[in-house]
C-alpha cells in the first residue's frame, strides 16, 4: 500500500500519531523519571505529548487509516496543527508530581526560547515499529526539511 505524507492531517490521523508518540516514548528515560510507574505513564505521556502536539505543525506518514510516522515541529511561519489536548492528563502529571513536572516545563520553554529567531525546531519525531525501514521516517524528514532548508537550527 502507497505511504502517504499527510500536509493536513485529519483528526482521526492527529490521534493516531498521539497514539503512536505515547507508544514509542513509553520507556524513554525522561518519561520513566517523571512517572516511574508504568501503569500510570502513558497517561502523563498522552497529555504532554498532546500538549506539545496543539501548538506544533504536525505531519504524519499514513497507510489508509494507519499511521506510520509522525513528525511535529516549532516553524513561526506555519500554523499549529490544532491537534486535541488532553489537559486532564496534564493537570493529573502537576498534582501528582508537581516538582518534575515544573522541572519538564522549564526545559520545554529553554528549548524553544533559545531558538534563533525565524528558525524551525523538530520537537517530536517518531516511526512505527512495523513500519521501520520503509523509508517512513526519512520521507517525513524529507518533507519537512526540503520546504525549509536554509531556516534550520540546531539547539545545543
Amino acid at each position: 500500500m502507497t505511504t502517504l505524507i499527510e500536509r493536513e492531517p485529519s483528526m482521526g490521523h492527529l490521534l493516531g500519531a498521539l497514539d503512536l508518540l505515547v507508544r514509542a516514548f513509553d520507556d524513554d528515560p525522561f518519561y520513566v523519571w517523571l512517572e516511574p510507574r508504568a501503569s500510570l505513564r502513558a497517561e502523563l505521556a498522552r497529555g504532554l505529548l498532546s500538549f506539545a502536539m496543539s501548538g506544533a505543525t504536525v505531519r504524519v506518514a499514513t497507510s489508509g487509516d494507519d499511521v506510520l510516522g509522525v513528525i511535529a515541529f516549532h516553524d513561526p511561519k506555519l500554523p499549529a496543527s490544532g491537534a486535541p489536548r488532553s489537559l486532564s492528563a496534564v493537570a493529573s502529571a502537576v498534582l501528582s508530581h508537581p516538582l518534575r513536572t515544573l522541572a519538564a516545563g522549564a526545559v520545554y520553554a529553554s528549548v524553544l526560547a533559545r531558538r534563533p529567531r525565524g528558525a524551525m525546531v523538530i520537537e517530536l519525531f517518531a516511526g512505527d515499529e512495523a513500519a521501520r525501514g520503509r523509508g517512513v521516517g526519512k520521507g517525513l524528514l524529507e518533507a519537512v526539511l526540503a520546504a525549509q532548508p536554509d531556516r534550520l537550527a540546531a539547539i545545543e
